[in-house]
């Protein structure tokens, strides 16, 4: 705790410093370069109003950042192309804090070593806010026993706390986090649920009793699964009570459970959908549209119009959706269909496009870049809404790459590895500083 209040009061100063650097300094190509040190480190969050006002000083001067710079834009300064830009911000933070202490930190311009030296801190800040929500979470997910009491499910209560922070990693979102990582990991188990254990019977029963909502539901359900549908529906009727108060819509949460519920038809009914069938359903059935709207619930400000632009489907959510369902029927095909899981986007384009396992998932990585390619124009200016709306779906994306990264893999299902080292790397070990 000793370390903890240090490290605030330290960070408190340098982020004066930093922000006296950024309007201080003169010339396109030296703002450009702090700005962009200054995002990939992490706190752009904590500096956005400096940030603006130095974007708009470069325009109205009409200042050319140079064809160096231009180049910066289509290459990272590793040389390696389009990986940063959908690397985990938390994950990205920390390369680039190392990256830039190694090759710019070691000079004796004292603006970047104040910079890197900030960055450090607040990441190692946030870092310690996460510990406190992951553990909260973890005794809460002990308590309930869910795990135990649905042993068939995956038991992903940290792995769903990764993908919540991923979209919204700053301090102030903490308890979207909270909320979020403890629903994530219930869905989980609905979506494990659905696709490969109860009978078709049941699964109608359950789809019922999720459209009612209701605790008076629980009665017509099998036992195996009522202590989930109960701490579905006690947490969320808890959380909307006390949040609706303070103005957050959470009322459109519920939504995000029941769209879970779409698929289970197919594989009980021994039914292979059309491929535009698959698509339509697919989409809303990842998650993804969901997992943002649980965000946006937790924005304090988001206007009832926002709300509405997302009930329409807007292209860089459903974008991120594609990029979800596509590389994950890439990753887990083979294992979903061993263990009888519902179909796959692949089995329904190899029968009704008559296509080769080979094609379709040639198929599918022109679809995941073509969603990439969505997703980066939506960013672009003019915007329908502020990027703080916006980069949400873009998070979403990014996070795919650190679970189906590597062709056929899965590791969110099988999370060791490489997995278990991203995570020690943004929760558990601080930055040396």
């Amino acid at each position: 705790m000793q370390k903890l209040d240090e490290w605030t009061k330290r960070a408190q100063v340098l982020k004066e410093k930093v922000s006296g650097i950024i309007r201080d300094s003169r010339g396109a190509q030296n703002e450009a370069k702090l700005i962009d040190m200054i995002r990939r480190t992490g706190v752009e969050y904590q500096l956005e109003a400096e940030i603006e006002d130095a974007l708009h000083r470069i325009y109205n001067n009409g200042d050319d950042v140079g064809a160096a710079d231009h180049d910066h834009l289509k290459t990272d300064r590793t040389g390696s192309r389009d990986t940063t830009h959908k690397r985990l911000p938390r994950l990205n933070a920390r390369y680039f804090i190392s990256f830039y202490e190694e090759s710019e930190g070691k000079t004796s311009e004292v603006a970047m070593r104040t910079l890197l030296e900030y960055a450090k801190l607040d990441f190692n800040l946030v870092q310690a806010l996460h510990q406190r929500e992951i553990k909260e979470i973890s005794t809460w997910w002990k308590e309930k026993g869910l795990a135990e009491k649905l042993s068939y499910a995956r038991n992903r209560v940290v792995e769903c706390y990764v993908w919540v922070m991923t979209l919204a990693p700053e301090p102030c979102f903490s308890r979207c986090r909270v909320f979020g990582g403890k629903t994530l990991s219930m869905v989980s188990m609905i979506d494990d649920t659905y696709d490969a254990y109860s009978a078709y019977e049941e699964l109608k029963q359950f789809t019922s009793a999720i459209q009612r909502w209701d605790l008076v539901a629980m009665d017509e359900l099998p036992q195996y699964v009522r202590p989930l549908y109960h701490e579905l529906v006690t947490y969320f009727k808890a959380c909307e009570e006390e949040l609706e108060k303070e103005g957050y819509q959470i009322s459109y949460s519920r939504q995000a459970v029941r769209d879970s519920a779409q698929r289970s038809e197919w594989y009980h009914n021994d039914y292979t959908p059309g491929t535009e069938e698959y698509i339509r359903v697919a989409l809303i059935t990842s998650g993804y549209p969901a997992l943002y709207l649980l965000n946006m619930v937790f924005m304090k400000g988001v206007s009832i119009e926002s709300f509405q632009w997302w009930e329409s489907q807007p292209r860089i959510v459903m974008a991120a959706a594609e990029i979800c369902r596509f590389i994950d029927d890439l990753a887990s095909n083979s294992f979903e269909q061993e263990g009888g899981h519902v179909v796959s986007g692949i089995e329904c384009f190899v029968k009704e496009k008559g296509m080769t396992e080979k094609e379709v998932h040639d198929l599918f990585i022109h679809f995941y870049n073509n969603a990439w390619k969505d997703i980066n124009e939506a960013c672009l200016r003019p915007r329908p809404f502020p990027m703080s709306i916006l980069v949400k779906a873009l998070n979403l994306a990014r996070v795919m790459d650190v679970w189906y990264n590597n062709p056929g893999e899965d590791a969110y299902t099988f999370s060791g590895g490489g997995t278990k080292e991203m995570i020690s790397k943004i929760l558990v070990e601080p930055i040396p500083v």
